[in-house]
């Protein structure tokens, strides 16, 4: 209810300009998420925290990333007073921003170098730098799905300026402590098969509605169904129930060759995931360095498809 908030908004000067709220501060009240007036946008510190959870956390939350993933209506579909909220684009999605760990070292690092508040990190099974090949490959799955997860999502995804990179702070969470000639990137460290993931993955995005909606989308719409590893619908028991089983969201296109099935594991294990009926081609894969889809098999995907976690995988109704 702040009138310099509305004074914003109606500022000649600010026309055409996107209002982005960082809605949390220190002290009494200074947690604020969902409460910025429209057309403020706002981060999203609940997206952030649960997609850290979900792929760096000992047990996967699945109804928590489902809501995460439909554009947080818990946070701000309800305006207050001012009534819901027209679409899903209130919410700013980021695994990571200006503060805290960048994305490569949230999966490098337990604890943040020379103190600080705890990350909802996981070294990944070693401190730090390191050559040890099956701690770095996991790394690389990790950052590939926590920044897809954020790109995939309904809402407005945003991402730290070198994050696609691999940027490191070398385990700081204040960017702020480093020594001022490190705080540019270092391009000649960059990891250019992250920066095609990435790219792939905006680009998939770009094309495909079904991954950008911005309708809100009610419990039991059929725009996203939700679906167990064993292709049976998702009952109570099973957003309860948690423990090692993967997730399927088969989001629904304008048409019937747009829609698209999200596949998630976050468990370092296999899952064979029973598909939704029809034939899906794999269009983007954690487990591909630089997201290129798999060969295009004429007949397309039928039946099961076996996952390596953990991963994010995006099926397409049409090559």
């Amino acid at each position: 209810d702040a009138p310099l908030l509305a004074e914003l908004v109606e500022e000649p000067a600010l026309e055409g300009v996107r209002l982005v709220a960082e809605p949390w501060d220190v002290g009494l009240g200074g947690h604020a998420v969902g409460r910025f007036p429209s057309p403020w946008r706002e981060w999203n510190d609940r997206f952030r925290d649960d997609v850290r959870d979900l792929w760096l956390g000992e047990r996967a939350s699945w109804p928590t990333l489902a809501t995460r993933l439909a554009g947080s209506p818990d946070l701000f579909r309800s305006s207050g007073t001012a009534g819901e909220r027209p679409d899903a684009t209130h919410g700013i999605s980021a695994v990571a921003t200006h503060d805290g760990f960048t994305v490569a070292d949230l999966v490098s690092y337990q604890e943040p170098v020379g103190g600080g508040h705890g990350q909802r990190s996981s070294n990944s099974g070693r401190e730090g730098p390191t050559d040890d090949p099956a701690v770095v490959e996991l790394r690389r799955r990790r950052q590939r799905c926590l920044l897809g997860t954020a790109i995939c999502s309904q809402g407005v995804p945003m991402l730290s300026s070198g994050d696609e990179l691999g940027r490191s702070q070398r385990g700081r969470a204040d960017g702020y402590t480093l020594d001022p000639s490190r705080w540019g990137l270092a391009w000649s460290a960059a990891d250019w098969d992250l920066v095609a993931w990435v790219a792939a993955a905006i680009d998939l995005r770009h094309r495909h509605p079904a991954l950008r909606r911005t309708e809100w989308v009610a419990p039991g719409d059929p725009a996203i169904t939700w679906l167990t590893d064993d292709g049976t619908p998702f009952m109570d028991d099973d957003w309860v129930d948690q423990g090692e089983r993967g997730l399927q969201a088969v989001l629904a296109g304008p048409t019937p060759l747009d829609a698209a099935v999200l596949l998630l594991l976050a468990p370092v294990s296999d899952v064979t995931f029973q598909l939704p009926e029809g034939r899906w081609w794999t269009a983007l894969d954690a487990a591909a360095p630089r997201g290129e889809p798999s060969p295009i098999d004429p007949a397309g995907l039928t039946g099961s498809v076996p996952v390596a976690g953990p991963s994010l995988v995006i099926l397409l109704d049409r090559p």
